[in-house]
């Protein structure tokens, strides 16, 4: 319990929430001033003291704060929090630019149209080029998977449950298959599953780790070392502990 306002001076609710006056044995934001000195003011608009917390009451201070800007929680809603409110200020927000999260629904940015979803950069990231049920974008089809940086680095290339997924045959070809063996689809991603998919790999030519051992590619026997350029120019030829040694 709070004895006193000097202990709820000192107490990080006073630092976080503004509650710095002690009233029945706890903290409570009694005073603007408190308010305003916090991170849910700066943050969120929480600037003003109402029955005993700091709230956001006037849209004038929600449009000032960076949750406008970055969420489109401009308006002041009827619980005391900056809420979104309008369409225009979900779509200048960078919540839509980054996320597709574009139009207003129930106080916050959601992801209502394709459209927005494909202007957003997890589109041509990871899929994620549809509107979901959730307000949310999503991984609305294969052809969006397959179109995707996902895709050609880590073999995310097939739509499931709206993700994009590794299924048999994606991860071939991949830049993790290439640099790091990672050429077998396991439970939706890219693994190390075999001694053929180590072989595929650079480490396997440049430092004869050609061995699958616990989902890692390692040197297993000398023959991965003498096929490797570590042999070849430094005379590392003998496999120890999993890597080349002399």
């Amino acid at each position: 319990m709070a004895a006193s306002d000097t202990d709820c001076e000192a107490s990080q609710v006073c630092k976080q929430h503004g509650a710095c006056v002690a009233a029945d044995g706890l903290c409570e934001a009694r005073k603007d001033f408190d308010c305003k000195q916090t991170d849910a003011c700066r943050l969120h608009g929480k600037c003003m003291a109402r029955d005993g917390t700091c709230v956001a009451a006037s849209n004038r201070v929600c449009r000032e704060k960076l949750a406008c800007s970055e969420q489109g929680l401009c308006i002041a809603g009827e619980n005391g929090t900056c809420v979104a409110a309008s369409d225009v200020d979900c779509a200048q927000a960078n919540l839509c630019k980054n996320e597709g999260k574009c139009s207003a629904k129930e106080g916050r940015c959601v992801a209502v149209f394709d459209d927005d979803c494909r202007r957003a950069p997890p589109c041509q990231e990871s899929g994620k080029c549809a509107a979901g049920d959730y307000g949310r974008c999503i991984a609305g089809s294969t052809a969006d998977c397959r179109n995707s940086d996902a895709c050609q680095t880590r073999g995310l290339c097939s739509e499931f449950h709206g993700k994009c997924v590794a299924q048999e045959g994606d991860c071939k070809g991949t830049v993790i298959c290439k640099q790091k063996g990672m050429c077998t689809a396991v439970h939706g991603a890219c693994r190390i599953n075999a001694d053929e998919d180590c072989a595929e790999s650079v480490p396997c030519r440049t430092k004869g780790m050609c061995t699958e051992r616990g989902g890692r590619c390692m040197a297993g026997a000398d023959g991965d070392c003498r096929k490797s350029v570590l042999c070849e120019k430094n005379g590392w030829c003998r496999a120890e502990k999993g890597r080349c040694v002399r």
